[in-house]
């Protein structure tokens, strides 16, 4: 049985936010919160990516929910995917466990019911701000929830990723693993970001010194 982790959030103000030169640490004060709600913390570590992060996207609706595809001819001309000139979706934030995904240029509601509960597959490129090079991954996803904006034309898919693929990419075949907690290459790629982002990050702080 997994425990579950609470945590708490309370509205408060950021007095100051400072950086010290001798800990290479921000040092945030903030104003004592009156009131708290606890609230049940998310599994993984959580991030909002660049557009550059993350790129040459792709979705697919599974045409067959009781089986997975066993090549990528069996995948079909993918539903939804980014091109140089057109970029039809966005990563909102993503974890180990999923993401929040904006598909562009929805003109009616009645898309919901094309995404909610169904099977999708994603492909994306992720990339490294490093001499390592990108990940290529295509995953099998869940979609919880799909929710339609009218005055953006967008669906926002809440998805869960259950499924990875282990073969290499220049291969047809495909060969899946389940997920028991989360895709372990984006967790490692999550925190290899963030570390090159908070190295940035210092970098930039330094220099202002």
């Amino acid at each position: 049985m997994t425990r579950k982790t609470t945590g708490f959030l309370c509205p408060s103000i950021i007095l100051t936010n400072t950086w010290n030169p001798k800990n290479r640490l921000s040092e945030l004060r903030l104003q004592m919160p009156q009131r708290y709600i606890a609230k049940e913390l998310r599994r993984y570590e959580r991030i909002r990516p660049t557009t550059h992060a993350i790129t040459n996207l792709s979705l697919w609706r599974a045409q067959n929910e009781r089986a997975l595809p066993e090549t990528f001819e069996e995948l079909g001309e993918a539903h939804f995917r980014n091109q140089t000139n057109e970029q039809r979706m966005e990563i909102i934030d993503i974890s180990a466990g999923g993401m929040k995904l904006r598909l562009k240029d929805i003109h009616t509601e009645i898309e919901t019911q094309a995404y909610e509960g169904r099977r999708l597959f994603f492909e994306g490129i992720f990339t490294h701000n490093s001499r390592r090079p990108p990940l290529n991954l295509l995953l099998t996803c869940r979609c919880l929830q799909a929710t339609y904006n009218s005055f953006l034309h967008s669906l926002t898919l809440r998805i869960e990723f259950t499924h990875l693929n282990h073969m290499a990419q220049n291969t047809q075949i495909l060969h899946w693993g389940r997920l028991k907690a989360g895709a372990p290459p984006i967790a490692d790629w999550i925190k290899k970001y963030q570390d090159s982002s908070q190295h940035i990050a210092e970098q930039n702080n330094m220099s202002t010194v």
